[in-house]
């Protein structure tokens, strides 16, 4: 039986959430934001994993965004100056 895939991205978000609200127990805010703009690539990750989900090139190129904007945010805080 297959999952209906509205259904597959319900569970792929609550596991990234249930993950996040996990490790934000163990790290500050500051950090924990920064890693929660992680969640969508998460998401689809696990749904690819779990349930089979196909990859396209428009859900790579989101996560690549993401992923950019991730290591801008963290950038930034290590070197206050960039702006």
């Amino acid at each position: 039986m297959r999952i209906k895939n509205t259904q597959s991205k319900g569970v792929s978000t609550a596991l990234a959430i249930v993950a996040f609200f996990a490790g934000l127990k163990r790290i500050d805010s500051a950090n924990a934001s920064m890693i929660f703009t992680l969640e969508p690539v998460v998401t689809v990750a696990l749904a690819v994993m779990v349930f089979g989900e196909t990859m396209t090139r428009h859900k790579i190129l989101n996560g690549m965004i993401i992923l950019a904007a991730v290591l801008l945010l963290a950038r930034r805080k290590a070197n206050p100056k960039i702006s």
